[in-house]
């Protein structure tokens, strides 16, 4: 049987698919499948249904198609309906074939309700074996049915008559298809036009409508923009009354305003008009007290001085007169080639100070000459050695004096050996000064003339002393004692009163007749004049009671103190450099153990300008140096000591400015080498700031930026050398501050703030934020800016973008250039910066 089957073949659809035999049977429409079903119904679907020219065709074409569909379905179900039952019967067949048989031992009826009760059909009589007979009988026939049907479908004359069948009834079909398709076209046709009138209709409808609701909306917004017009304008109409009223009562307010101020104007007119008066009333009662006041005064003082020179004339009747006359000559000249100066040097002189100085009683007085090694040496010693020279002729002087005291006669007759001392003090202090203004003109001519000679510089100089009688109260002794007895009382308001009486007339017999000096002004006179009668009150002092027996009483403590008091006043206000001369002239005049010398010495070192003080450090350092050198020499040092001997000697007598500059460049080209090289560059750095550190006299002077900022540079670079970054960061800032502050005191604090936040902006990260240079500066820069208006403010903000640039200025205008580019006199930038402060700089906004 299952052979048979196999044997059977495969039938296909009328699409061409596989089915179940190679053709439905006679009478039945080809079996489709689902998805033809579905391609052609889609295919119908999207065939047109009208048109211009073939809507009839498509029409009728839709009719077959529609009347081919519903015959094929037909014949689609009839064939699966025949299917269906063939294999029902096989499932009939198969199950009876299962079926068990009957169970032995039990009679029929029991074994019939058995299978019975179990579901079985009922066991054919004759046993078992008629069962199987009958499942058969079965089987056979299903498959002869089936046979049968397939010899049908492929019998052809069957096959062609069923054709011709078909295509009779396609015939009658095709014309009812096109009966059916032109009326369904009219009515289509009809049902397109009712539907396009419709549609026309309808848009004609809403046209409409929607003009209408165009025209409604267009009135309603006319009538709303009428209702917020009138609204608008009562509005308007009620603002212009208000304000109508408003007006009103502010012009009627002001009015009233007007007449308060007026009237109030008027009372302050009347106020200050009254003020005025009274002002002026009182300025000229004031006025006039004060004429009358100062008139009184100027009678009183003239009446005090018209009695002081009558009491003076007076005195001058009574005093006995003796002169003093000492005159001489200095001469500025070359030494004899080959003179060396005194002292381990042994260097050669190149200027020679001559001198001769006599009086008429005491004969002449001739020093040593003195060699110098420049002619700048010459012109400094010159007052030295011409006060020398005057207190020989005056010693001499004094010598003669004494012995004619001896045979009872002289000036020692009237007064004693200290006032004679004094006397002699004097004329050589004023000798000294007319010999300075004589020769000063000629150590000009030298110094133009180079090493032409010059005619010696003669001077000359009278100086009277005028001796009361020994019982007269206005003896200068007298008064001298009285002075120290006031100061023994503890009455020092009236010693210092009658001292001062007493100093402003030995000033005026020291000035008289005293020969113009240049180089000496009126306030060195006067100190001059003041300084020797300090020192005659000291001298009598200690004359009359002996110091060493006294063993330092508190009345010599007071007089010496009294007479530093009077010696610094009459020093007060002196310009810097000005007491040096006079304190070395009374140096050479009075001795250097003088105690009044030595206090106007004291004085003068301290009025001594920066630049003056490094000019003689280097002096001092040079001298050394060339000393150094030359005791190595003379002690036969090794090739090394010699070499760094040389060296030294070369560094001393190469500006110092020149070596920061040397060292710098150095320290630069190495800084780009190994670590090495880094290190080497270190050191001259550190060496380079040292020197300009000693150069400037200060370690925060701010002309050491040049050398600090590329050893903070180079000390930045390197992690190990973190800490001493911070420490020279810290020095920059200070040394910054100190421009800031130069800044303030020129009035110009915006570029003190702009310095003061460029050096925290620049320096703050490397110094540390706990540094105390770093909260000085931040409290110096919060205290420059709160001094500051709202614009200078936004300069300084306006700068802040620019710190680095503003440092780098401030370090270029320290920098000093090489001495072979300036123009001039070389000057360093530390003298610069001493003697014009932030100008040198300039303004940083």
């Amino acid at each position: 049987m299952a052979q048979e089957r196999a044997a059977v073949p495969t039938a296909r659809t009328a699409c061409g698919r596989p089915g179940q035999g190679l053709r439905p049977p006679l009478g039945l429409p080809s079996r489709q499948c689902s998805t033809c079903r579905q391609r052609r119904a889609v295919k119908t679907a999207a065939s047109p249904s009208s048109g211009s020219g073939g809507g009839e065709a498509a029409a009728a074409d839709e009719a077959l198609a529609a009347a081919s569909l519903s015959l094929s379905a037909e014949a689609a179900s009839l064939h699966e309906a025949a299917h269906d039952a063939l294999e029902a019967e096989e499932a009939e067949a198969l199950a009876f074939i299962a079926e068990p048989p009957p169970l032995p031992g039990l009679p029929g009826p029991d074994a019939a309700w058995l299978h019975n009760a179990s579901g079985a059909v009922p066991a054919a009589p004759g046993g078992a074996a008629s069962g199987w007979i009958w499942a058969g009988a079965v089987l056979l026939a299903a498959r002869l049915g089936r046979v049968t049907a397939q010899e049908a479908r492929l019998d052809v004359r069957k096959l062609q008559f069923e054709r011709e069948r078909n295509r009779a009834l396609s015939k009658e079909l095709r014309v009812a298809r096109e009966r059916w398709a032109a009326t369904e076209a009219e009515r289509l046709a009809s049902e397109d036009a009712r539907r396009v009138e419709e549609a026309a209709a309808k848009a004609r409808a809403e046209v409409q409508r929607q003009k209408e609701e165009q025209r409604r909306y267009q009135e309603a917004v006319a009538k709303e923009a009428e209702r917020l017009r009138q609204e608008r304008e009562a509005q308007r109409r009620v603002y212009e009354e208000e304000q109508a009223k408003l007006d009103a009562e502010i012009a009627a307010r002001a009015e009233w305003e007007r007449l308060i101020i007026e009237q109030q104007r008027a009372a302050a007119r009347a106020a200050e008009e009254q003020r005025r008066r009274e002002e002026e009333e009182r300025k000229r009662r004031f006025e006039e007290e004060r004429r009358q006041r100062e008139e009184q005064e100027r009678q009183e003082r003239e009446e005090a001085i018209r009695r002081r020179i009558e009491e003076r004339r007076r005195l001058e009747r009574e005093k006995k007169k003796f002169a003093m006359r000492l005159e001489g000559s200095l001469a500025v000249e070359r030494p004899p080639k080959g003179t060396l100066l005194p002292g381990p040097l042994q260097k050669e002189a190149s200027v020679r100070l001559s001198g001769l100085c006599s009086t008429v009683l005491g004969g002449p007085a001739q020093p040593p000459p003195a060699d110098f090694a420049s002619l700048a040496d010459a012109a400094e010693a010159l007052p030295r050695v011409a006060g020398e020279l005057c207190r020989q002729a005056a010693d001499g002087y004094a010598s003669v004096m004494r012995l004619q005291s001896m045979a009872g006669e002289g000036v020692l007759q009237w007064i004693d050996d200290t006032e004679l001392q004094h006397w002699a003090f004097a004329g050589a202090a004023r000798a000294a000064v007319a010999a300075l203004a004589a020769t000063q003109p000629v150590v000009q001519q030298f110094q133009e003339g180079g090493s032409a000679a010059s005619r010696p510089a003669a001077f000359q100089c009278r100086t009277e002393l005028g001796v009361l009688p020994a019982d007269h109260p206005q003896r200068t002794d007298t008064l001298l004692r009285r002075v120290i007895t006031s100061i023994e009382s503890g009455d020092s308001e009236g010693a210092g009163r009658l001292l001062d009486d007493m100093l402003q007339g030995e000033l005026e017999l020291f000035r008289k007749d005293l020969p113009a000096c240049p180089a000496l002004g009126e306030q060195s006179t006067a100190l001059l004049g003041s300084a020797l009668l300090l020192s005659h009150l000291l001298c009598r002092a200690l004359a009359e009671r002996p110091f060493a027996a006294s063993d330092a009483p508190a009345w010599f403590e007071a007089t010496a103190r009294m007479a530093r008091s009077k010696l610094a006043e009459v020093a007060a206000g002196a310009p810097k450099d000005l007491l040096q001369l006079p304190a070395t002239l009374l140096a050479a005049v009075l001795g250097s153990g003088n105690p009044v010398a030595e206090e106007l010495l004291r004085l003068a070192e301290a009025n001594l300008s920066a630049q003056t003080k490094k000019a003689r450090e280097e002096r001092e350092r040079r001298a050394a140096a060339e000393l150094a050198a030359k005791l190595v020499e003379e002690e036969w040092p090794d090739a090394a000591e010699i070499k760094a001997a040389r060296r030294a000697e070369q560094d001393a007598k190469t500006p110092v400015p020149e070596r920061c500059w040397a060292l710098r460049n150095v320290a630069g080209t190495m800084s780009m080498g190994g670590p090495g090289e880094r290190a080497r560059a270190r050191q001259l750095l550190e060496q380079a700031v040292l020197l300009k550190q000693q150069f400037a006299g200060a370690p925060n002077h701010p002309s050491v930026l040049p050398e600090l900022m590329p050893l903070g540079e180079l000390l930045s670079g390197e992690a190990e050398w973190q800490h001493n970054a911070a420490g020279v960061s810290a020095l920059i800032m200070g040394c910054l501050s100190g421009v800031a502050a130069a800044y303030r005191q020129a009035g110009d604090p915006v570029s003190a703030a702009i310095l003061l936040e460029a050096s925290l902006r620049k320096f703050e990260e490397a110094a540390g934020v706990r540094h105390p240079a770093v909260k000085a500066t931040m409290r110096a820069a919060d205290a420059a800016l709160e001094a500051l208006t709202p614009e200078q403010r936004s300069q300084v903000a306006a700068a802040r973008p620019n710190c680095e640039a503003n440092i780098a200025r401030v370090v270029a205008a320290l920098t000093d250039e090489l001495g072979a580019y300036q123009q001039g006199n070389p000057t360093t930038k530390v003298q610069r910066w001493d003697a014009e402060g932030a100008a040198l700089v300039g303004p940083l906004r």
